[in-house]
């Protein structure tokens, strides 16, 4: 039982932020917004004095991969980390979380600058993010290990993949070797902005992918579509299985042919960063271990309601160990 996953490392600054912030900035709420340093520096500086600042390592592949991790799966990450303190905080983290990766000594780390996230939080939960891939820009095919890939159940894809010219080949690299060796792929869409800008090279890298995952707007992007239901059409013909996270609502599962429900517990919300990203891991890490496609949906659903509840985009290891087991979702 295993994942293979391929996408940006970033470490995550979260702040606690007012809607009058986002507009003095001219931030779009709920947006992922690509900056140089200079940019994200500057709104890094606009923000020093935040006393609640919390600093954690990130990226949606990234946490989806932790989280399954901690829900028994065997993982490995393909990120790009700079020799600098981030990267070595970063890998150091996923190692804690018994996720594997390459940097297991000095000379294994890229030079140049770890990528950071942004992550401004309002007060209805929402989170905005300006991002800075730093060396991410760096992940090109000949980083991909067919070997690991090669050894996984399913490769996972992050969609982020598609802003650069050698990361989107980085991301086919692995399909091809998925493809040769008979490992399920799924990508996960990201964002709507990045989905519209970037979607010929998005729509590329979905062609014959195995799972497809994404939120309401991601979904109506991808198919270019005004309705749910129109872009459910569409992707019954896109992915064998597709998941459409629905923020409270819970999400909606196209799986072995039909759609299903999948209704959201009741939370308390106060951050929503890493909601999509938790459902993601604990719903494939369910599927490889044998649950129905509905109790896994009912325990990524639990998940992403504890997520919210909390500041900080990933559970603790004990939580999602302690939700594998408990009853009503067996």
């Amino acid at each position: 039982m295993s994942l293979y996953g391929i996408g940006n490392g970033l470490l995550d600054r979260e702040h606690h932020i007012s809607t009058d912030f986002l507009k003095l900035h001219q931030l779009e709420k709920g947006s992922m917004t690509l900056v140089e340093y200079e940019a994200f520096k500057k709104m890094s500086d606009s923000l020093k004095n935040d006393k609640n600042l919390a600093v954690d390592s990130g990226g949606a592949v990234a946490n989806a991969c932790a989280t399954a991790a901690a829900c028994g799966l065997e993982t490995y990450l393909e990120v790009c980390m700079g020799n600098d303190w981030a990267g070595k905080a970063y890998t150091q983290a996923l190692s804690e979380n018994n996720v594997s990766h390459r940097y297991n000594k000095e000379e294994d780390f890229l030079l140049g600058t770890t990528g950071q996230c942004l992550v401004a939080i309002s007060e209805d939960a929402e989170r905005t993010m300006q991002t800075y891939l730093g060396v991410n820009t760096k992940l090109n095919p000949n980083m991909v290990d067919a070997q690991h890939v090669q050894n996984a159940q399913l490769a996972l894809i992050e969609g982020y993949l598609v802003t650069g010219t050698d990361s989107l080949d980085a991301a086919l690299q692995v399909k091809a070797y998925a493809k040769t060796h008979g490992v399920k792929t799924a990508l996960t869409l990201s964002d709507a902005g990045v989905v519209k800008f970037f979607h010929p090279q998005m729509k590329a890298l979905a062609e014959n992918v195995d799972m497809l995952f994404g939120n309401e707007a991601e979904a109506l992007a991808f198919t270019e579509t005004n309705t749910l239901d129109a872009a459910k059409k569409q992707l019954e013909q896109c992915a064998q299985t597709v998941v459409i996270t629905l923020g409270n609502k819970g999400a909606v599962i196209y799986y072995q042919g039909a759609w299903f429900d999948a209704p959201a517990e009741k939370a308390q919300a106060i951050n929503a960063l890493g909601a999509g990203d938790t459902f993601c891991g604990v719903f494939i890490a369910c599927l490889l271990q044998g649950f129905s496609a509905q109790k896994a949906a009912d325990k990524a659903n639990h998940a992403a309601g504890m997520v919210v509840e909390q500041y900080g985009a990933r559970l603790e290891k004990q939580k999602l160990a302690d939700l594998m087991t408990q009853k009503e979702f067996a």
